[in-house]
């Protein structure tokens, strides 16, 4: 009896957890940015260590780089920096 408590308590906490997380924006972008890596795991190309580890280095340099446009545009359009000096920065700190 005692685990089928524990077993109703632990549903319902996630039952509340889950009903929080469905209204927190920071899970759905979450969700969205682990989607692509969910489907390509699902699709079978996932299973392979190496092959995740490709993939998941292309992803997260694809990411990386969306990160740092969408910083660019967010810059540019609060009036800090201009579109000229965004690329002179680039330009000298890239390796």
């Amino acid at each position: 009896m005692r685990m089928l408590e524990q077993g109703i308590g632990a549903y319902q906490m996630y039952q509340k957890r889950a009903f929080w997380d469905f209204f927190n924006p920071l899970f759905w972008v979450a969700m969205v940015v682990r989607s692509p890596i969910w489907v390509l795991q699902r699709a079978g190309l996932g299973d392979d260590e190496q092959m995740r580890s490709l993939i998941v280095g292309i992803y997260g340099k694809l990411i990386y780089l969306l990160i740092i446009i969408g910083l660019g545009f967010f810059v540019v359009r609060q009036g800090l920096l201009t579109w000229k000096e965004i690329a002179f920065v680039l330009k000298h700190a890239a390796p």
